[in-house]
Formats: structure tokens, C-alpha cells, sequence
């Protein structure tokens, strides 16, 4: 009987270093996955900013066509009454 409890040790030994494996790979995976975010987090932003500045230079681009169509209006309005 006293074999017995020592082989019952034995699996309940070999049961928690399977746990203890499991459990380092799961937070190993943990930080990779962290890890991983961030580096998307940081690309998230830089592409925030890109389409931030895209979209201040199409507004740029938006008020000097509005500018230039109205110049052309006034030219064409010029040369009827001339």
C-alpha cells in the first residue's frame, strides 16, 4: 500500500509539472500576444496620422479648387460684360 501512495505521488508530481509546462507556456504566449498588440496599437496610430494629414491636405486641396472655381466664375462674368 505504501508503493501505491508513492506511485499516486508520483502522477499527482507528474500531473503538476504538466500544469506548472502549461501554465509558463500560457504566459509566454500571453506576452507574445502583448507584445504583438502593441506593436499594432503603434501601427494603428501611425496610420491615424496619416489619414489625419490626408485628410487636412484634401481639405487644403478642397478650399483652393472652391478658390479657383470661384475665379473662374468671376473671369467668365468679366468677359460677358466686356
Amino acid at each position: 500500500m505504501f508503493g501505491f501512495k508513492t506511485e499516486e505521488e508520483k502522477f499527482k508530481l507528474a500531473d503538476y509539472e504538466q500544469l506548472a509546462s502549461d501554465y509558463r507556456d500560457l504566459a509566454d504566449h500571453d506576452k507574445a500576444m502583448e507584445e504583438n498588440r502593441d506593436e499594432w496599437m503603434s501601427y494603428a496610430k501611425s496610420l491615424e496620422a496619416r489619414v489625419d494629414s490626408l485628410i487636412e491636405l484634401n481639405n487644403v486641396y478642397l478650399t483652393e479648387l472652391s478658390i479657383r472655381r470661384k475665379n473662374d466664375e468671376a473671369r467668365q462674368r468679366l468677359t460677358v460684360l466686356k
